[in-house]
């Protein structure tokens, strides 16, 4: 009876066991799957930082060349008509 016990104990220990590697290789995987997630965000959130930049360095040029031009070269004066009496 002794070791009908024991066996059964030792069965439910290896049973325990093994659902308990499972669920730590499961997390494992759930870590790395969340840890790959985070980092496609930061490359995504990068890329379109730069973007953003980019247009915005952009704009400011296209704003100081329009100043530039407009200082230049003002505007020609109209002809006047002769008036009619």
């Amino acid at each position: 009876m002794a070791t009908v016990k024991t066996k059964e104990a030792l069965d439910r220990a290896e049973a325990q066991f093994r659902k308990r590697e499972l669920a730590a290789r499961e997390g494992e995987a759930v870590r790395a799957e969340h840890a790959a997630a985070h980092r496609a965000f930061d490359v995504k959130t990068a890329r379109l930082k730069s973007l953003r930049l980019a247009k915005a360095a952009a704009d400011e040029e296209s704003a100081a060349r329009a100043a530039a031009s407009a200082a230049k070269a003002p505007t020609p004066a109209r002809k006047r008509k002769p008036k009619q009496a």
